[in-house]
């Protein structure tokens, strides 16, 4: 509590169990646009104690027309399964000017925000609780993870969600010869984003 974290060899076996979950966790974001999944970060570490992953990518997505639906998709990467995912939230974002028609495309300021977001299924608490059961086998904690996602289950009052915050910037481009660089308003954004191109305007 506020900003104070006992080291780990002044805590219970189940508090180091939760710490040592955490710094196995690996999440990455998929990007939806008009309900496609057109990109996808890298695997990323969730950090302790701040829980905070950093991703610093940026996405050029060319269009002919501006998108309808713009989501952000955050799940945790599975470090031994390397094919199964969970997902944790997904992040609707707006798009745009998309209330505008007929819009210069160097007068949309970039939309950077940061968006909250909380998950739907409960954090599962055997991930660090012991268990009075016999041992499990890899084979018999990831069956039971696996069946546990694919089934509904109503909230208790003691279960816990994952919940936290998604920054994302998104800004047009315009772009007047196929393989030329675009144009994009600078104000506000990284410096990789940045254009120096004339300062020329296409409707959107």
């Amino acid at each position: 509590e506020d900003g104070v974290y006992s080291k780990d060899e002044e805590v219970d076996a189940k508090e180091l169990k939760r710490r040592r979950s955490i710094r196995q966790e690996r999440l990455f974001v998929k990007v939806y646009v008009n309900g496609h999944n057109v990109a996808r970060t890298k695997d990323t570490p969730l950090t302790f104690p701040n829980f905070t992953a950093t991703w610093r990518r940026v996405f050029r997505l060319r269009l002919m027309q501006r998108p309808k639906t713009l989501r952000f998709e955050i799940c945790t990467a599975n470090s031994l399964l390397g094919w199964y995912f969970n997902q944790v939230a997904i992040v609707n974002c707006p798009v745009p000017a998309s209330d505008f028609t007929n819009v210069l495309a160097h007068t949309i300021s970039p939309d950077d925000f940061w968006h909250q977001f909380s998950s739907k299924k409960s954090i599962r608490s055997w991930l660090w609780e012991k268990t009075n059961e016999k041992p499990r086998t890899l084979k018999d904690i990831y069956g039971e993870q696996l069946s546990s996602d694919l089934i509904e289950t109503a909230a208790t009052a003691d279960d816990r969600f994952t919940s936290g915050l998604l920054k994302t910037c998104v800004a047009w481009s315009v772009s007047n010869n196929s393989g030329m660089a675009s144009v994009t308003p600078d104000e506000g954004l990284p410096r990789e984003l940045r254009s120096r191109q004339d300062k020329t305007s296409r409707y959107l």
